[in-house]
């Protein structure tokens, strides 16, 4: 018990703490530098493990791009066993600009970048971010500023290593971007990726669970060329290699004002590369916008926008939104190049939209391929017409028999648990 002391973040940790089960709790954090956690930064042999870190707050208030989370702003050692529970981490980042600039932000629950390991960690915590960005540039000042939000339960960018972690977080996400003050050659930009577990991955991420609420309204001013949105139920956008994890959670968007792309999947917001395989999603996913500009919006029980590969996955989520370009029960678009194999979906669809609706994809892009892609016939799909099947239709009991999924689609009982009446789970889940 720190009894409400101000903690100061421990740089360039290279040692072991090993917790042996004790708690670390009742203490605040505030700004550090650029890497902002109990420990600014683990080094490549740090060790932390078996410890819990509990009942403080973390509050981060900057013009300055920031990595943030609770262990450690930035991780290359390893951390293993850890909890983080009964906090507030509230990350303000305020910028006025009038020169062309990159800003990248990385907040996560346990880390804000991981390129080490972490493991058999658990996230259980309210993470509040509020971005605000506005050009002051006058006259015809060329400035241009693109802000990267990387924001996850567990990391908001991993390079690394995730096993075995498990995220229970409340994440609400807010922002407003304002270029009113550029004359002529303006670009202002604001990319968020939004995951239950993490926002950006690059790395490795197996047998995760996450079960995360998350929520994100962004308010656009005059002037602002893009705001892009990509939020998942595990990980917000995919340029790695993600095999056996969970997402259970839920996901709303109250976004009001003219956006670039929205991209909401319940496991992954936008499969941009990589692999993802054996996962599946059981998640709520509630677009609650009726008017807005809209380049782009993509909603899938499983993936809004699939570029990569995805296999022997299923999707069981209840999708509503009021306004899109592509609906899908599983995938909301499948791009040129996107290959979904042996996957399955549930759930239902609830859409005003008029096209781009499908029982499995909602748009798919020529040079895309499905194989072996099945949804539920009983599938509930309101107020859309010219619905796509994308898939082939089977009774929900042909679909979570064993013959199905292990005779016809090679699902492996090394990797699922089967039970006669009842969709798989994973292996892991019941260790």
């Amino acid at each position: 018990d720190l009894e409400g002391e101000s903690w100061s973040p421990i740089w360039y940790f290279e040692g072991e703490l090993g917790g042996q089960g004790h708690k670390i709790s009742n203490f605040t954090m505030s700004n550090g530098s650029h890497f902002s956690g109990f420990f600014a930064s683990i080094n490549h042999g740090g060790v932390v493990k078996n410890v819990t870190f509990a009942d403080f707050s973390m509050t981060v208030n900057t013009e300055e791009a920031f990595s943030a989370g609770v262990i450690a702003g930035t991780n290359s050692g390893t951390i293993e066993n850890c909890i983080v529970e009964d906090a507030v981490i509230s990350y303000s980042y305020s910028k006025k600009y009038n020169a062309s600039t990159t800003s990248t932000i990385s907040l996560g629950g346990c880390v804000g970048q991981n390129t080490g390991f972490i493991s058999d960690c658990v996230a259980n915590i309210n993470i509040i971010c509020l971005i605000k960005i506005a050009n002051t540039a006058g006259g015809y000042s060329p400035s241009q500023f693109t802000n990267w939000n990387n924001i996850g339960g567990i990391a908001g960018t991993n390079n690394g290593s995730l096993v075995k972690n498990h995220s229970a977080n409340i994440i609400s996400v807010s922002g407003t971007v304002d270029g009113a003050q550029a004359q002529n050659f303006y670009y202002c930009a604001s990319v968020s990726r939004i995951g239950g577990a993490v926002g950006h991955n690059f790395g490795s991420v197996s047998e995760c669970t996450g079960k995360d609420m998350i929520s994100y309204s962004f308010n656009q001013y005059s002037k602002v060329k893009i705001i892009d949105i990509h939020a998942g139920g595990l990980v917000g956008v995919n340029e790695g290699n993600i095999e056996n994890c969970v997402a259970l959670g839920q996901i709303s968007d109250s976004t009001s004002n003219t956006v670039s792309k929205i991209y909401i999947g319940g496991f992954v917001g936008h499969s941009l590369s990589g692999t993802i395989k054996n996962c599946y999603a059981q998640s709520a996913l509630n677009q609650n916008v009726s008017v807005r500009g809209i380049d782009e919006e993509r909603i899938g029980g499983f993936a809004g926008y699939n570029q990569a590969t995805i296999s022997n996955c299923y999707a069981d989520s209840t999708v509503k939104t009021q306004i899109s370009t592509g609906v899908g029960g599983f995938v909301g678009r499948n791009a040129t190049g996107g290959s979904i194999s042996k996957c399955i979906t549930f759930g239902s669809l609830e859409t005003v939209t008029n096209s781009n609706v499908g029982y499995f994809v909602g748009v798919a892009e020529s040079g895309s391929s499905l194989f072996k892609c099945y949804y539920d016939s009983s599938m509930t799909v309101t107020y859309a017409y010219g619905l796509t099947e994308g898939g082939t239709a089977e009774t929900a009991e042909t679909l979570i028999s064993q013959a199905f999924l292990i005779d016809k689609l090679s699902w492996s009982k090394e990797i699922w648990t089967f039970a006669d009446g009842k969709k798989p789970t994973l292996n892991f889940e019941n260790e």
